[in-house]
């Protein structure tokens, strides 16, 4: 365990499940640690969904999967005694994880598989913190700073915590390849010409979304949109052109090739897809979720917003006429400004360094009850 010596904690346990949205991050973080420090052992826990390893698996990671596959809070009642009967398992299983593994800090990055995790720390006195995403905490954020348990924010915002109350770091992001719009055509494997700009990215989160798609699909099929190109991952199981410009392609964890050929990425609100659009400049429309827990969506654009100043859009009001206005806004006069204030590669550089740093503070027992 760090000590004043300043010695380096080993032995950290990143726990992230339910969706990309708390995956990710975690998985960034820990790559970007294995490059600043190879003493430190990283040890994965996540939920029991098909989801959660296919990511991991998308990483050659294997994690512990705890016998969890969603949140009590929500189902009929008898999945609600089911998932409160996996949760009390779960807690058992990293009491005993715990025991034997002997971690010097455990990090929490969301999603019900968090829970088990942070009272089993509790318990045992492991030094813990939570790393909240979202522009709106959740309730394990919630429950970890009533314990007095340090929170690291992804945005100046975690909603409803005073400021006092948890450090703003960032949101980890993966680092990306820079590829030749050719290149990256070639990755997804379409088998024709790499079509020209402007190419428009339509993200509906790892969850994907078949309402924004519609709407993105009814704004291509608008005649001043015809030479435009639409790319919609995780609307297909297969890569297949859907219309003269829009393409259809499954679910994808390496993104390097989307992204270099987004001109314009139109976007649910997930906050690691945010951290990255803005780590890489890329302008954008956000259109939160709005059934998303707490409305954390709506939360984390007016955050991304007042960054960037990209447009937020309600899928509730808007028609694809209107959508459509605001995409050429975006790309007409709104582009270069956009692009320059979202690029923020130094600043998610930093927030592996300053989560980092965070861990290192409490394991030498500053933030120990």
């Amino acid at each position: 365990m760090i000590g004043r010596s300043g010695i380096s904690p080993e032995r950290i346990v990143l726990v992230a499940g339910g969706t990309g949205g708390h995956i990710v991050p975690a998985l960034a973080f820990g790559t970007g640690m294995a490059v600043c420090d190879s003493r430190v052992d990283l040890k994965y826990v996540s939920g029991g969904r098909d989801l959660e390893s296919e990511i991991y698996s998308s990483y050659g990671i294997e994690p512990l999967a705890l016998p969890l596959k969603g949140s009590p809070a929500w189902g009929g009642f008898v999945t609600r005694i089911s998932r409160t009967w996996s949760i009390l398992v779960s807690f058992f299983i990293m009491l005993r994880f715990f025991v034997r593994w002997k971690p010097h800090a455990c990090v929490l990055f969301g999603g019900y598989v968090s829970f088990p995790a942070l009272a089993a720390c509790l318990i045992l006195s492991v030094p813990v913190l939570v790393h909240e995403q979202n522009a709106k905490a959740g309730k394990i954020t919630r429950i970890a700073s009533f314990f007095r348990k340090p929170v690291c924010s992804g945005w100046k915002t975690c909603e409803p915590l005073k400021k006092r109350c948890f450090e703003h770091t960032g949101v980890p992001v993966r680092i990306f390849g820079n590829l030749l719009p050719e290149e990256a055509w070639i990755k997804l494997e379409y088998g024709t010409e790499c079509p020209g700009s402007p190419r428009i990215l339509v993200l509906g989160g790892s969850l994907a979304s078949d309402k924004l798609a519609k709407l993105a699909m009814g704004v291509s099929r608008i005649d001043e949109f015809g030479e435009w190109t639409f790319l919609f991952p995780g609307a297909s199981d297969i890569w297949k052109r859907e219309s003269a410009n829009c393409w259809l392609g499954p679910r994808m964890w390496e993104m390097d090739a989307l992204f270099s050929l987004a001109d314009i990425v139109i976007t649910r609100c997930g906050a690691s897809t945010l951290a990255e659009i803005a780590s890489l400049g890329i302008p954008a429309i956000l259109v939160p979720w709005p059934d998303a827990a707490d409305d954390h969506q709506t939360a984390n654009a007016r955050a991304f917003s007042e960054i960037c100043g990209a447009p937020i859009v309600n899928e509730k009001e808007i028609s694809a006429g209107l959508l459509g206005e605001t995409l050429l806004a975006v790309y007409y006069s709104g582009k270069n400004e956009q692009a320059v204030i979202c690029t923020g590669k130094n600043s998610a550089d930093k927030a592996v360094m300053k989560l980092w740093n965070a861990i290192r503070h409490i394991t030498e027992g500053r933030d120990r009850n």
